[in-house]
């Protein structure tokens, strides 16, 4: 719920004429920076770009419509699913809280307080046992991946009892 909560006031900030020409065209997908290295054993942020994005039109009741975005795993991701895995990227909090027991990660630091600026593709969302510290610079967490085929909040990848490595 605060993903999406996050998203549509990323919407909402945007210009209308935006707005319409991405909804009107969804395939349009912003240029990103190149995603960074990891480092140690960490899972590359490339294995999860490959992630494809399927869309699909959701017409409501009154006339309006949006698209609901699924993912569509590739194979070596698939084998990475329900094993413990280790990340490394930066937190993007949910909260303003000093420590954080539920938080996204992805390859980029932060740009914006409201909205994560990357793909679904490159988000991941962590819940850890015992709060960790906010911290701007990047981290490395060691949970169990969870693939998230439908997710309402637009969740692709969940990281599980993830701790911070040293």
């Amino acid at each position: 719920m605060r993903f999406l909560m996050i998203v549509l006031m990323a919407l909402l900030s945007v210009s209308s004429a935006y707005a319409l020409s991405k909804q009107d065209a969804p395939n349009i997908t912003p240029a990103i920076m190149p995603l960074p290295k990891v480092k140690g054993d960490a899972v590359p942020w490339q294995l999860f770009a490959s992630t494809k994005e399927k869309q699909k039109k959701v017409t409501f009741p009154d006339g309006g419509y949006s698209f609901e975005v699924t993912p569509e795993f590739s194979d070596e991701l698939k084998a990475l699913d329900g094993k413990e895995i280790t990340l490394y990227g930066f937190m993007f909090p949910l909260q303003q809280e000093a420590k954080h027991t539920n938080f996204l990660l992805g390859p980029y630091p932060p740009s914006c307080p409201f909205h994560y600026h990357a793909s679904p593709s490159l988000i991941v969302e962590v819940k850890t046992s015992k709060p960790i510290p906010f911290s701007w610079d990047e981290m490395m967490l060691k949970g169990k991946l969870q693939l998230v085929e439908k997710d309402p909040n637009g969740v692709f990848y969940m990281l599980n009892d993830a701790k911070l490595e040293k």
